[in-house]
């Protein structure tokens, strides 16, 4: 090796530049090819129990740059980096507790039941869980970094595995006690995801250019554990999305004659059935049968409509993001187009939730509606996609009737601009002066029908705005 030539030759005339080779060459191999982080974190806070009051969080990174091997470079591939990189490490989370974790008590006034004389005394109001302790989150990240045709296509992929455990959050008590909730770690979560940058220069030329920028993603959130004195409903389960929509499954609407299905005998016609899809095993005094503290099922419909009936339906997380970027240089001409987009998701329009069905709004309290009353089911209008005003009233329920598929694409941003060219009077006032003009928010292809499909999170929220401007960029 270098290393060796250098350390033996150390009294030649040329040992001073053989030295500087070897480290050098050192240098090269570890950072280049090999690089290695290691940090350890300790951390205390006076809010924990006094045995869980610090934490202690280690991390490393590792990276290969395998490009940079003899045995890749030979193979004379287009290749001009490929890295590899794998890391592991915690961090702990104390944040958002203030001094919720404290046990505190609070005056207040009673009156005395025989003599009304007011009596001032203190009570507790907020309780201190002795085995408080960090929130911990550990993270696995695995990726590649490579580069093609000297940066011509470059690529960035990782995929991830976070677990955060000992959950910090609200745990509620017992009714039976005066305080209805403490702090405490309640469980342990589980993100994975992919995550992918492309970068590609498609054409270099002296007046004209045009690269592009891609990237997707996509992650799965779960629990993993639950704590000890979790009490789900029948329809959930332990390793459950975190946040899930459960729902009954709707069938159709109720037509005029037709007679209501004996599960739901109350129904009358422009409301919506559900499907009877399970039930409860009952003994012989009609009582659930419970086993490992939960209703055992019957696997098939009972004749009743109840929670047995309800089912994981989705999420409210995309199945995956993506998002397009294009940039054009020709001579002093740029143009440029951004899209992004969310996938494979469903919700429901809140506001025609509010003011398109309006259940008892409209007779009750004379509340204005949406024009997509006039296509509400009547007795005129029986073939229609929106049932009655009368769909939940009593016991009717619509289940997963309103979810409606919410993926979009949005043309995000679209700018073009120009730059004069530097003549010798801009050159003696200015560095550079560019005119642009942009567009934001110009499209969105969607099948959803309410307002905004990414910022329909209730009633009359607002949608993403749309804008234009024009202006000029000078630099001196």
């Amino acid at each position: 090796m270098q290393s060796g030539i250098g350390v033996k030759n150390i009294n030649s005339s040329g040992s001073v530049d053989k030295m500087q080779s070897f480290f050098t060459r050192l240098n090269y191999i570890l950072l280049d090819r090999y690089l290695l982080t290691a940090t350890f974190r300790t951390d205390g806070a006076s809010i924990f129990a006094k045995n869980h009051k610090w934490g202690y969080f280690p991390s490393m990174a590792l990276a290969w740059n395998m490009g940079e091997e003899d045995f890749i470079k030979n193979l004379q591939t287009p290749i001009s980096m490929l890295k590899w990189r794998v890391s592991y490490g915690q961090t702990g989370n104390s944040t958002g507790l203030g001094n919720s974790a404290y046990a505190a008590s609070s005056a207040g006034d009673a009156w005395n039941n025989l003599d009304k004389s007011k009596v001032t005394g203190v009570f507790p109001a907020r309780l201190a869980n002795p085995d408080l302790k960090w929130e911990t989150t550990t993270e696995f990240n695995l990726g590649l970094d490579v580069a093609f045709y000297e940066g011509k296509i470059m690529g960035s992929f990782e995929f991830y595995n976070r677990i955060i455990s000992d959950l910090l959050n609200y745990k509620p008590l017992n009714s039976y006690h005066d305080i209805s909730r403490v702090i405490a770690n309640i469980g342990k979560t589980q993100s994975k995801g992919f995550e992918a940058t492309i970068n590609t220069k498609n054409i270099s030329t002296k007046n004209f250019r045009w690269a592009t920028d891609f990237t997707f993603s996509t992650y799965k959130d779960r629990w993993l554990e639950r704590t000890s004195d979790w009490k789900p409903t029948v329809y959930m389960n332990d390793k459950d999305p975190l946040r899930p929509i459960y729902s009954f499954r709707a069938d159709h609407i109720l037509q005029m004659g037709e007679a209501p299905p004996s599960s739901q005998s109350y129904l009358v016609p422009g409301q919506i059935v559900l499907k009877d899809l399970d039930g409860y095993l009952r003994d012989e005094y009609g009582d659930p049968v419970v086993e490992n503290g939960r209703f055992v099922r019957t696997d098939g419909p009972d004749n009743t409509i109840d929670e047995a009936d309800m089912q994981l339906i989705g999420t409210t997380d995309p199945g995956f993001i993506a998002g397009l970027s294009n940039r054009f240089w020709w001579k002093n001409i740029d143009f440029s187009f951004d899209m992004n987009g969310l996938f494979n998701r469903i919700m429901q329009d809140p506001n025609y939730l509010t003011w398109g069905a309006c259940a008892d709004g409209i007779g009750q309290f004379g509340y204005n509606g949406l024009r997509i009353l006039d296509k509400r089911w009547t007795p005129e209008n029986p073939s229609t996609v929106y049932p009655s005003s009368f769909y939940g009233w009593d016991n009717a329920r619509p289940g997963d009737w309103f979810y409606q598929k919410a993926w979009f694409i949005r043309l995000q941003n679209v700018t073009i601009g120009y730059t004069l060219p530097k003549t010798p009077v801009l050159k003696k006032l200015f560095s550079s002066v560019r005119i642009y003009a942009n567009a934001n928010n110009l499209f969105v292809f969607t099948p959803y029908t309410g307002l905004d499909p990414e910022t329909d999170v209730y009633s009359a929220a607002y949608p993403n705005a749309r804008t234009f401007t024009v202006g000029i960029d000078i630099r001196f």
